[in-house]
């Protein structure tokens, strides 16, 4: 009994950690890939990684719009909603289930 619920204290621990750590990278070096490219204090980390995806590579200023939009969605709603569930999921909250099955469903699809 006792082991069990050490086990589920640390699925949680995992679970929570997971999301505020997406949440944070999505949030944060998302955004900069997207709105600060050119100005970020990230920029040589950014650079690094376009050298080895052409999808993020700089453009005259800008990266490939199907690549740009997916990574705007993905800094301004999957960051957030990774957070809200971290949160929802400590507290609780009755909407956790729905914003879990939201969020994993556009992580999935790549959003």
């Amino acid at each position: 009994r006792n082991e069990a619920k050490i086990l589920s204290n640390k699925v949680y621990t995992l679970k929570h950690f997971w999301l505020l750590l997406s949440g944070v990278i999505h949030c944060w070096i998302e955004f900069h890939f997207v709105f600060y490219r050119s100005t970020s204090i990230i920029k040589p980390t950014i650079d690094m990684y376009a050298a080895a995806d052409y999808r993020y590579g700089d453009y005259g200023g800008s990266m490939e719009s199907g690549t740009a939009a997916m990574e705007a969605i993905t800094a301004l709603v999957v960051g957030p909603l990774c957070l809200l569930v971290a949160i929802a999921s400590v507290t609780n909250n009755p909407s956790l289930h729905a914003l879990q099955i939201i969020t994993c469903t556009m992580q999935l699809y790549g959003l």
